[in-house]
């Protein structure tokens, strides 16, 4: 077929979102309904909570608990506190595993995860304990509530929902493959050329466990490329997180992943010109074409990572179905960055004018 009518075929694809959702081992996933309560707020951040509906995901193994809002009602994210009974009480644009901004409202698939390491959120999700989900504008409300041990939300009994390929991540390639760095290393990850960078395990900060990589630029003639290869596959599913240490003058950082030198599906991470965009050309969010802008960046520096998730990936139309961005769908049916019959290495990368340092987590290799 001549590029020409692939890429029409392309942009006819109607607009669809998958409904498959991966399971997590050691975990329980509980849906509550609409919480059926009327509260309806005023002011510049008026929203309405009617029919308000949260399913929630618990990983004993990292102690970690995770809020999706799944549709129903009117919420500003800045109106949301999660709560729990150990103590802990922090609003949903504050958590360093969220992107809504205080007067954004929430989208049907927003996640909001707690537990150790996420910022602004100190300690463990125990078993004992239950997460609320409180909307206060003055007059708080419980929207729905979570315990593991009760296995319980609301006043409904929760259901181990059948899930036949569980990992260990919320958001997991189809075949399990990534690497979150959590054996504190970054074997198996080589440079593509010589240069002054470094690629080194790292505990400052992570998108989820104690590790990820920290990659520092080193001189401005550089803009390093590091890349783990493995056999060819053809996944449905790609993820990979990026935070900004440091950026000097310009920075941008990438994910890519690649079917020997072709580029096939790219995560580019613009933190100067503060947008990410999934494949497209361009370093600036209007240049981009086909591809999708998906997420504003903090600039020079992020304290939290941006999570990019591309699901129901159709190799044989070379679409990417829907991307994510910590948890929050913000595109669909977007076109490969170039076609390719699969991938057989990720690489991770990072320019500018020397001095940058990014860190990079929860990455899909394929590996065997």
């Amino acid at each position: 077929m001549a590029d020409e009518q692939r890429i029409k075929r392309r942009r006819l694809l109607k607009a669809g979102l998958g409904s498959s959702v991966a399971g997590l081992t050691g975990c329980l996933r509980f849906g509550t309904g609409g919480s059926g309560s009327n509260a309806t707020a005023t002011g510049s951040n008026s929203g309405s909570t009617t029919d308000a509906a949260f399913e929630f995901e618990y990983d004993a193994g990292r102690q970690r608990a995770t809020v999706r809002y799944t549709g129903g009602g009117r919420i500003p994210a800045g109106n949301v506190h999660i709560q729990s009974t150990a103590g802990e009480s922090v609003l949903w644009p504050q958590l360093g595993t969220t992107t809504a901004n205080d007067d954004e409202v929430l989208t049907p698939g927003s996640e909001a995860t707690v537990g150790p390491t996420v910022l602004n959120w100190d300690s463990a999700v125990e078993a004992t304990e239950t997460i609320r989900v409180v909307y206060d504008d003055g007059s708080p409300t419980t929207l729905a509530r979570f315990s593991p041990a009760a296995a319980e939300t609301d006043t409904r009994t929760a259901e181990r929902t059948d899930s036949p390929a569980e990992t260990e991540r919320t958001v997991p390639s189809v075949d399990g493959a990534y690497d979150g760095f959590e054996d504190g290393t970054t074997a198996g990850w080589t440079p593509a050329a010589e240069h002054t960078s470094t690629f080194e395990a790292s505990r400052e900060r992570a998108f989820a466990g104690s590790w990820s990589a920290k990659l520092s630029q080193g001189s401005a003639s550089d803009n390093p490329v590091w890349e783990r290869v493995g056999e060819e596959r053809r996944p449905t599913t790609v993820q990979t997180a990026h935070a900004l240490a440091n950026g000097e003058i310009y920075a941008d950082s990438f994910t890519e992943w690649r079917l020997g030198e072709t580029t096939v599906l790219r995560v580019n991470y613009n933190w100067s010109n503060n947008f990410c965009a999934v494949n497209g050309r361009g370093a600036r969010p209007n240049d981009i074409e086909e591809g999708a802008v998906v997420a504003d960046l903090p600039w020079p520096a992020s304290d939290r990572f941006f999570h990019v998730v591309l699901d129901d990936i159709d190799w044989a139309e070379s679409v990417v179905g829907s991307v994510r961005v910590n948890g929050a769908v913000r595109a669909e049916n977007v076109p490969f960055f170039d076609e390719a019959d699969g991938i057989d290495r990720a690489t991770v990368f990072i320019g500018g004018n020397g001095g940058n340092v990014m860190f990079v987590d929860d990455t899909t290799v394929p590996t065997a």
